[in-house]
C-alpha cells in the first residue's frame, strides 16, 4: 500500500512537471516563432533574388541581404523593407536598376533598398553611402 501510494505521488509530480516544461516551451515558442519564420521568409527571399536575378540580369554576380527591421509604438519588431546589395560583373544601365528594384519589391513582397556595388576582391571592406563627406 505504501509503495502503490508513493508512485501514484511519483506519477503524479512527473506530470505535472511534464506539463509544466510543456507550457514553458510553448511560451517560447511563441515568442520565437515569428524570429524563426523572418529568417526563414529571408532565405526564400535570397534563394529567388540569387537565381532568377542572375537569369534576368546576367551582370550580377551575387546578391546579399536581409530584413531591415523597426520597432513600432507597442515595442513590437517589424520588418518593414528588405536591404539588398548586389554585386555586379559590370555596371547595369539605370533602366536595368529600376526594373531590379521594381522585380525585387514584387518578390519580397515588400519595399527594397537596393545598393549595387561591382565585384571586387575585398568586398568585406565595401564603405559607402551619399551621406559620407570624402
Amino acid at each position: 500500500m505504501i509503495n502503490s501510494s508513493i508512485q501514484q505521488r511519483d506519477g503524479v509530480l512527473n506530470v505535472a512537471n511534464k506539463d509544466s516544461d510543456l507550457m514553458k516551451y510553448q511560451n517560447l515558442s511563441v515568442q520565437y516563432y515569428p524570429a524563426y519564420q523572418r529568417i526563414t521568409d529571408n532565405q526564400a527571399i535570397l534563394k529567388a533574388f540569387n537565381t532568377k536575378g542572375k537569369i534576368l540580369f546576367p551582370q550580377i554576380d551575387k546578391i546579399e541581404g536581409g530584413t531591415i527591421n523597426n520597432i513600432n509604438e507597442k515595442g513590437e519588431v517589424n520588418a518593414l523593407k528588405f536591404m539588398v546589395i548586389v554585386y555586379v560583373k559590370e555596371q547595369l544601365s539605370s533602366q536595368d536598376v529600376v526594373k531590379l528594384k521594381s522585380w525585387m519589391e514584387s518578390e519580397a513582397n515588400m519595399p527594397v533598398i537596393l545598393n549595387v556595388q561591382i565585384s571586387s576582391d575585398n568586398e568585406d571592406n565595401i564603405i559607402s553611402g551619399n551621406g559620407i563627406s570624402w
